[in-house]
């Protein structure tokens, strides 16, 4: 029992660790493509290249699957007289 508890309060001392590190990862993804001369407020052909080469394809199909509804909404609201 002794021994579960160590596990379960380690596992919880590493989550501000943890946390931290993304943090720091986040910081250096917005900042590399201004290193590299892109737009770091531009998503797509900008930091979605950064992105891909740092994180994974993963990533940026999950935000183009969520851009393309985004649109797809946007375009049904709009045929509806919903937006002008």
């Amino acid at each position: 029992m002794e021994s579960c508890r160590r596990r379960h309060s380690q596992k919880n001392s590493l989550r501000p660790r943890i946390a931290n590190f993304r943090a720091i990862r986040l910081g250096f993804l917005l900042k590399t493509p201004y290193w590299e001369g892109l737009d770091a407020n531009q998503w797509f052909d900008n930091v979605e290249l950064v992105v891909a080469r740092e994180i994974g394809q993963n990533t940026v199909q999950y935000v183009n699957n969520i851009y393309k509804y985004y649109v797809a909404c946007k375009l049904v609201r709009q045929e509806s007289g919903s937006l002008p």
